[in-house]
C-alpha cells in the first residue's frame, strides 16, 4: 500500500496554522441575537443583499412578479410542505426601492380559520399573542421578529385557529430549522443582524 510522502516543515506549518484559524473561528463565532426593532426599516444593505442574490438564492426558488416587480423567494425545502399546516415565509425584495419584507402565511389546512393566532411561551411564563390575518409590512417584521427570538430561546410556539382551539406549531425539527434559515437569511438581508 502507498502512503502519502512526508509533508515538509513549511507545510506543516500552513496545515496547522489553517487548523488553527478555523477552531478559532469555530470558537468565537458569533451567536444569533434577537432583532432589534427599535427602528423598523426595510432597507438591504448593499453587502447583504449581494451575498443573498449569489449565495443564499440557490436555496430559494425565486418568483419575479411582473406586475408589482417584486421578486419572491421561497424556499426550497419548505415546498415540500404542501398540503400540512405550517407557516409559509416568503422574502419579497422590492429592487425599485432597495427594501425587503417578509411575508407570513398560514398553509395547508390552516387557510380555512378565519382569526389565527400564533402563541408564543416565554421564560416569565406569559403567552405573547401575535395575529397572523391582515397584517402590514411591518406587523409582519415584528411576528417573524418574534418568531426569530422564540426560536433562538427555544420556547414553545402554538397556533390558536379561532375558536378551533390550540395546536402545537413549528414543534418539529424540519419545521423550525426551515423557519430558522428563512428568518436569519431575511434578517442579514435588511442589517438586523
Amino acid at each position: 500500500m502507498k502512503t502519502f510522502p512526508k509533508i515538509p516543515g513549511p507545510g506543516k506549518a500552513v496545515i496547522l496554522f489553517v487548523m488553527m484559524v478555523l477552531g478559532l473561528s469555530f470558537l468565537f463565532a458569533p451567536t444569533p441575537q434577537p432583532v432589534d426593532l427599535s427602528e423598523v426599516s426595510f432597507n438591504m444593505t448593499s453587502s447583504a443583499r449581494l451575498y443573498f442574490r449569489n449565495v443564499r438564492s440557490y436555496y430559494y426558488q425565486i418568483k419575479p412578479d411582473k406586475a408589482s416587480r417584486f421578486i419572491l423567494y421561497h424556499l426550497k425545502a419548505q415546498e415540500t410542505l404542501s398540503g400540512k399546516l405550517h407557516l409559509d415565509f416568503t422574502i419579497v425584495e422590492n429592487p425599485l426601492q432597495d427594501e425587503a419584507y417578509i411575508f407570513l402565511e398560514l398553509q395547508g389546512s390552516g387557510k380555512q380559520y378565519e382569526n389565527p393566532h400564533v402563541l408564543i411561551n416565554t421564560d416569565q411564563g406569559l403567552t405573547e399573542k401575535w395575529p397572523l390575518n391582515g397584517l402590514n409590512n411591518e406587523e409582519h417584521l415584528k411576528t417573524a421578529a418574534a418568531l426569530w427570538k422564540a426560536l433562538l430561546l427555544e420556547q414553545k410556539v402554538f397556533l390558536q385557529m379561532g375558536n378551533e382551539g390550540i395546536t402545537p406549531f413549528l414543534d418539529q425539527p424540519r419545521t423550525r430549522k426551515n423557519a430558522e434559515i428563512i428568518l436569519e437569511d431575511y434578517f442579514k438581508l435588511i442589517g438586523k443582524l
